[in-house]
This record gives C-alpha cells, structure tokens and sequence, in this order.
C-alpha cells in the first residue's frame, strides 16, 4: 500500500463542498474567488484549486484534451465500457437510478446507459451548468423516454449528500464517478468522497468509480503535456477565470505549463510556471509573483488495483468486481458497502 500522507499541505479541495446553484459574477462567488487569491497566492507555497479549470471554457478545453493522442485515458476507459459493458450493467443489476458525479458531457456515458437493464433514471452532477444542461439535452435526444435529471452542484472534500438525494428519483442508487477524477483528491480527501457516495448510493446500492492505473512516467507524463497545447490552455485558464471574475491586470500567457511525475507519492502534480513578474490587487490582497515563482495547480494520483481497493476499504467499501483495459492502463471498480459498514448504519 503505498504511502497516503501527502509531501506538503493538502491543495484547496478540487471543487468545494455545499450549496446548489449560484449565479455566477454574484458578490458571493466574487468573495469565494477573493478568498482562494488571498489564500493561495497571498505566499508561498503557492497554490490554486483545480476548480478554477471548469468555466464553460475550461470544460470545452477539457473535452478536446480527451481527444489528444498522448491522452489515453478516455480511450482506455470508452473501451473497458464497449467492451465490457454488458458485464458491467449485469453486475449493477436492473431498474437502477444512475448518478454520475462529474458528469461534464456525458460523452462515454451513452456506452453504460444503452447496455443498462431497465434504467429507472439517470441523474448527472457537475458544477458547470451551462455545460451540464448542454449534455442533458443531448441525451434526452438520444434516449427518448429515459428520464434525465440534471443537477448544477459544487464539492469537494465530500458531496452535499442530504442535498443531493432530496432532488434523486425513487430506486435503487448507483453512483458512477468516471475518468480519473478520483485522483485529483488528496487520498484523505478521496476516503471521505468514497464514504459519502457510499451514503448517497444506500443500504442496498452501489459506486462505480474509474481510476488510472501507474504506468511508465513517460506515457503519464505524456499525457499531461500534449503537443498541441491544449492541457497547457486548460491549466492557464485557472488564472484566465481569476482575470475575468475579479477584473485582474494579470496575463496569464505569463504562465507556462508544467506538469510532472513525482514517483513517491504516485501522483502527477500541475503547476504553472510564472515567466514574467506579476503584481496586482484583489480585494484588498495585493499579489507579487516573481519570475519563476510556482503555482500548483492539481494533483492526479494513479493508483494499482491493489492501492485502490485499500483506499475502498478505508472508506468502508469493498470492491466486488474490477474492469481493465487490455493494456491495463485503466480501471473500473465496482464497490459496495462492507456488511459490518451497511449493518450499523
């Protein structure tokens, strides 16, 4: 089991725990943002949460970073549910409510809906509701008759559970967390996300949650810094969504991208790399970074079949069944509460 405790304080959570919608540009979401400037530029070390990534730009980036050749995971996981999709939906049984958190544009989800038995429903969750509401409507079109539930909300360090099943149709719960968004979680944090979704599943439901596999450094590094550029485009527009929320006189072509593998701690870690001096004020914060000066801005942990399952288990779940890829790049895990876990709730 390789070691849980992270080499620096734990990032900002990836997307913060709570409230449903919330207008953007409203003075809440002004002071949110003024917040993480203050506490992740304010001093070194710096940092920002991978939250900013997801404007409508940043979710448009993000589906064409899928498309890139050296970005395999897509590819890995769009196979493991082609081709073994009628196993999966088998084991989730039939007449399920499917909940995905993170859903962004559904776009491999069609794979598991059309091979489900029976679905009862199927709820996506992302923070960003333009984009969300976008690949509701498309699905609505490509499933007529299948009941699709979209819900706008934003977390982090563990899901708004109580909220979140009050909107949830009646049935059976599977809770589906695709891509490798599990690793962007610190692990502690991730423990408490699996627990939670363990809560929103139920007694009697299950999680399916995908996780990329360590690999080579040079195919995981690979996949962070594609040729065409386009990961870098996402990373800077965490400083692009600062620049257009709060009015700030900063540039953030003024950042490069970086991203490595930093084998101890099997994780890739994001950072931008400030290449001209910056100085401005936000809110009362007045921010000077030099040249040269680090920000990280996401951490992607890969995990083993074997490192997942601990994870599961401090979660209090068991894992009942795992799909690969054939070049075992990439898994799906299907988790369910341990009995004594499901006996004293």
């Amino acid at each position: 089991m390789r070691n849980l405790q992270p080499d620096r304080a734990p990032l900002p959570a990836p997307l913060r725990r709570g409230e449903l919608p919330r207008t953007p540009g409203s003075d809440r979401t002004r002071q949110e943002l003024l917040a993480i400037v203050r506490d992740g530029l304010g001093a070194a070390p710096y940092s920002l949460p991978c939250k900013l990534f997801y404007d409508a730009r940043g979710s448009q980036l993000f589906d064409q970073i899928c498309d890139q050749p050296e970005y395999y995971l897509t590819r890995a996981e769009t196979e493991i549910l082609k081709t073994r999709g009628g196993e999966i939906a088998q084991a989730l049984g039939p007449d399920v409510v499917l909940t995905e958190l993170g859903s962004g544009s559904s776009s491999k989800t069609p794979l598991l809906i059309a091979a489900m038995d029976r679905l009862r429903s199927y709820v996506p969750i992302d923070i960003s509701a333009e984009h969300l509401r976008q690949a509701a409507r498309t699905l609505r079109t490509r499933f007529p008759g299948l009941p699709v539930n979209e819900i706008v909300a934003d977390y982090g360090d563990g899901l708004p559970v109580d909220d979140i099943a009050a909107q949830l149709p009646r049935g059976r719960r599977v809770v589906f967390f695709s891509g490798s968004s599990i690793g962007n979680f610190e692990p502690r944090q991730a423990t408490v996300l699996l627990r939670d979704m363990a809560r929103l599943a139920g007694r009697d439901g299950q999680v399916l949650v995908a996780a990329d596999l360590v690999k080579p450094r040079a195919i995981l590094e690979a996949a962070y810094n594609d040729a065409a550029g386009i990961t870098a485009e996402f990373n800077r527009n965490a400083i692009a969504h600062l620049q257009h929320e709060l009015g700030l006189d900063i540039d953030p072509q003024a950042f490069a991208h970086q991203a490595v593998w930093q084998e101890k701690h099997q994780r890739i870690e994001m950072r931008l790399v400030v290449t001209r001096a910056q100085r401005f004020s936000a809110g009362g914060t007045t921010v000077h970074l030099a040249r040269g000066a680090t920000i990280v801005t996401e951490h992607c942990h890969k995990y083993s079949v074997q490192s997942f399952a601990a994870l599961a288990q401090a979660a209090g779940l068991q894992v009942d069944a795992v799909w690969t890829d054939k070049k075992k790049r990439f898994s799906l895990n299907l988790l369910r509460r341990t009995p004594s876990r499901t006996r004293a709730a």
